[in-house]
């Protein structure tokens, strides 16, 4: 099947209508325009929160009815958020969305708003499998980051979920100090990925953990060291490293030179001598390498006993509760984490149960399977981050393809860049998994997508935009934004001490907490001046209509933080696109023509 992707990306952005221009009539004229139009809570409210009441009540569609299928198919939305996956099957006309599920009390809000079913608010282990309607199609962005992530000790490098109180850990002054506490946390749910120069894959962490870092100004010179959380870390941070002085500590056993935990000792004592290693991941063998690279102080900053890496790509993702790892050590209060300095105030690194991914009850992948098992989808759609792939060496990514693949599903997956192959300027990248049970229908399917014209900035933005977006004289970061914040159809980023501007003509990965005022909120210049991105302009970068609702009530917060965890709809649109035709052409019950599982990374 051919796809018109310019006509596609044409269709699903309609150009947006100027609201009506509210910022004429007199208060008293607001008032009784929000109570004729059913807006309750009106009455104290000063112009600017009616007004931007009113407008958000324009750009909504008096009903959102779901599409009625023509055939059969039916599909479930797991972790659904914002429906974006049962925005874009049920799009199609041929699907309908008979189970959608999250555990966030605004996306149940906000999905309820758009949709005619309702959303299942409840977290899906607690989901009995019976209750869960048959379906031919799961989708799911699942959380699946488990133990492995590696704690430097006086023995080497140990998983954090295997270090013993005996143990001895590496800290910030370079001495090894004693375990004073091993702490453990049952029930994070939101979590970052701090990606670092030279580094194969994502540390993961609990928002709060303060990493040790050094940030560059724009004149190339260095702060001194501070400790800094996760969540206020930007990409001008630089990460700190110990370096090692003595013969690393590597491992007895031949087989293991090709593991992280060898890479990582001998990154740290060839920087000494000033020779920098790229680490890097080979998931079809399972094995790690290291290239050799020119020292670019862009990316790394070496000096006296420390070596400073640049943070690459910061993300925020929700989870199913899961458990952390943390610990106090005496004296100095930090620890090393794959080459990372940390302190150790709050629980850090994820991990499962001690059993690990193994472990049916840690990790939300096993009901997935369950809901496989009991159902047998024709089809599975999942999305996660794209470091998935090196999770825990590849051993995680491994597991979930044998999994699916012992169930008689042959597996698609590829990480794709909503920038490049839907039109929409959101630099966002993601690996999507499409599991297919009929070979036929997985031989004519593939993930393969050709890079399109990017949609300009403006043509994402709001054509009127309330007051409170705007930076005045009066706001204390003024003095930055009014000298850095220059060109039309730009997106910038304010970055503490200077603002950054995204000279790719795309917005840069949108997060979870770009809403919070600070550091991460990005800025654009319009005809009435510098202002942040407004929610509803969020989810045009994500991809979602001018016509999806965002209910009155509903603070930018929540909405910041749901547009930032949402799958791209566009690129899930490309995928129901091509593979819903396939489905019905193989008619229900090819469900059955497995000729065993496997995998193909395109």
């Amino acid at each position: 099947m051919k796809i018109d992707h310019l006509n596609l990306a044409k269709l699903e952005y309609p150009s947006l209508k100027p609201p009506m221009d509210y910022s004429k009539k007199t208060l008293v004229e607001l008032v009784t325009l929000c109570k004729e139009r059913g807006i309750k809570g009106c009455s104290g409210k000063p112009k600017a929160v009616l007004i931007e009441k009113l407008m958000a009540l324009d750009t909504a569609p008096a009903s959102a009815p779901a599409v009625a299928p023509t055939t059969g198919l039916r599909m479930i939305d797991l972790f659904a958020g914002t429906g974006a996956f049962t925005h874009a099957f049920e799009g199609t006309g041929k699907v309908q969305c008979v189970f959608a599920n999250d555990m966030v009390e605004w996306s149940k809000k906000l999905y309820d708003a758009n949709f005619g079913h309702q959303l299942t608010l409840q977290d899906l282990n607690t989901v009995h499998k019976e209750d869960v309607p048959a379906h031919d199609i799961l989708t799911g962005g699942f959380p699946c980051f488990v133990a492995g992530t590696r704690v430097l000790t006086d023995k080497g490098y140990k998983k954090i979920e295997e270090v013993d109180l005996e143990d001895k850990l590496l800290t910030h002054t370079g001495n090894y100090q004693r375990i004073l506490n091993r702490q453990v946390k049952v029930g994070a749910t939101e979590l970052f990925s701090v990606d670092i120069m030279y580094h194969p894959h994502s540390i993961i962490c609990t928002p709060e953990h303060p990493f040790y870092v050094r940030q560059r100004a724009p004149d190339g010179s260095f702060s001194e060291p501070a400790w800094v959380e996760a969540c206020k870390l930007t990409d001008d941070c630089y990460v700190g490293m110990v370096l090692e002085r003595t013969q690393p500590y590597l491992s007895a056993n031949p087989n293991n030179k090709h593991s992280l935990d060898d890479m990582l000792e001998t990154q740290r004592y060839c920087l000494n001598a000033g020779i920098v290693f790229n680490l890097q991941y080979d998931e079809p063998t399972g094995k790690y390498s290291y290239e050799a690279v020119e020292v670019n102080e862009e990316n790394i900053y070496i000096e006296g006993q420390y070596a400073w890496r640049k943070i690459n790509i910061l993300d925020k993702f929700t989870v199913e509760p899961e458990t952390v790892y943390n610990f106090e050590v005496e004296h100095d209060n930090s620890y090393v984490v794959e080459n990372a300095i940390v302190h150790n105030c709050q629980p850090f690194s994820i991990a499962g149960k001690q059993e690990g991914f193994d472990d049916a009850r840690s990790n939300v992948f096993w009901k997935i399977l369950e809901l496989i098992d009991h159902h047998t989808p024709r089809a599975i759609i999942l999305e996660n981050v794209k470091n998935l792939v090196s999770h825990d060496e590849g051993r995680t990514f491994e597991i979930i393809k044998k999994n699916l693949a012992d169930r008689g599903y042959h597996l698609r997956y590829k990480v794709l860049n909503t920038a490049e192959i839907t039109g929409v300027p959101q630099h966002r990248e993601r690996i999507y998994i499409v599991c297919l049970k009929d070979k036929a229908v997985f031989d004519k399917f593939t993930l393969d997508f050709p890079e399109i014209p990017k949609r300009t900035i403006t043509e994402m933005l709001e054509p009127a935009v309330a007051d409170k977006y705007y930076y005045t004289e009066a706001s204390s970061t003024w003095p930055l934004v009014s000298v850095g914040v220059t060109k039309y159809d730009t997106v910038y980023q304010y970055r503490r001490v200077y603002v950054r501007e995204n000279k790719s003509n795309e917005c840069p990965t949108l997060t979870a907490n770009m809403g919070g005022g600070g550091h991460n909120v990005p800025l654009v210049r319009d005809a009435r001046g510098i202002r942040k991105l407004t929610p509803r302009e969020c989810f045009n970068f994500q991809g979602f209509p001018a016509s999806y609702v965002m209910p009155v009530g509903m603070s930018d917060t929540n909405l910041y933080k749901l547009a930032g965890n949402a799958v791209s709809v566009p690129v899930v649109k490309l995928i129901a696109e091509r593979l819903v035709p396939l489905l019905e052409g193989a008619g229900a019950s090819s469900s059955g023509s497995t000729s065993g599982g496997g995998a193909g990374h395109e």
